[in-house]
């Protein structure tokens, strides 16, 4: 499967389609149809992970509760995120019980999530 960037969000790549751009605008065309994304497309990838910019952890409140020193965790890479996750996990912690996993993304509007990760360990776009 594929997926675009656009300066709105991530989105995922119609099967069949390909990218051109006319008069500024990117366009997604296939042999029936041509439609315009609303945006321009910056990027391509095969996974959502690699458009993101940055994966937030957010801890359970239950688990720091006097602290809002830990409850948010942010990882620039996806290397750094897979690490602290098998930590989690050795430690006996639960994704999606005792934290969740987003994918964000800079946007003109700052900072917007993109993406979830499910309990199988991949992203999800919200």
């Amino acid at each position: 499967m594929k997926y675009v960037r656009t300066p709105t969000g991530i989105y995922e790549f119609p099967k069949g389609f390909t990218t051109f751009v006319w008069n500024n605008k990117t366009l997604l065309e296939n042999e029936e149809h041509i439609v315009w994304t609303g945006g321009e497309v910056i990027a391509q990838a095969d996974t959502i992970k690699e458009l993101c910019d940055e994966f937030v952890v957010k801890w359970d409140d239950k688990m720091f509760p006097y602290s809002t020193a830990r409850q948010y965790e942010r990882f620039s890479g996806y290397g750094d995120l897979k690490r602290a996750i098998r930590i989690e996990k050795e430690n006996g912690l639960l994704l999606n019980k005792d934290y969740t996993i987003k994918g964000v993304i800079w946007t003109d509007k700052g900072l917007i999530y993109v993406a979830k990760m499910n309990d199988k360990g991949e992203l999800e776009l919200l």
